[in-house]
This record gives C-alpha cells, sequence and structure tokens, in this order.
C-alpha cells in the first residue's frame, strides 16, 4: 500500500512541475531507487559498525591478558647452539 501511495505522490508532482507521464514515472522511478540504495547502505553501514564492535570487544581483553606473558628466559636448547 506504502509503495503505491509513493509512486501516485512522485508522479501527480513531477506532473506539477511541467514532466509529461511518461517522464515523471521514469523520474519517480529513479528517485524510488536512490532512497532504496541510501537505505541499504545504512543497513550496510549499520551491520558493519556493529561487527566492529563486536570484534573490539572480545579482542581488548585478549590483548589486555596478553600483557602480562613473558618471554621464556631460561636455558638455550642444544640444537640452538
Amino acid at each position: 500500500m506504502e509503495s503505491a501511495w509513493f509512486w501516485s505522490r512522485a508522479r501527480s508532482f513531477l506532473k506539477s512541475r511541467g514532466l509529461s507521464r511518461a517522464d515523471a514515472l521514469h523520474a519517480a522511478n529513479a528517485h524510488y531507487n536512490v532512497q532504496l540504495e541510501t537505505q541499504a547502505h545504512l543497513l550496510a553501514f549499520m551491520d558493519t559498525f556493529h561487527v566492529i564492535g563486536v570484534i573490539t570487544l572480545v579482542a581488548a581483553p585478549l590483548i589486555l591478558a596478553t600483557k602480562y606473558f613473558k618471554a621464556s628466559g631460561g636455558k638455550s636448547s642444544p640444537a640452538a647452539d
């Protein structure tokens, strides 16, 4: 229902600005596609932001946990001599 409302409103607006019916329908379709692509990009950005946040929350404690490890400074093995 909402899509039909959009098409009729966009077409009537563009016809009032001097476009023919065919041109108005074409321009309304182009506007609809631009809006759809913009929303898709926004949703993709939100998903990416969410994934980066989860990775950060998982990686931060691991990085802090590795801070306290020290390399063993014991005797060298015979193979290293």
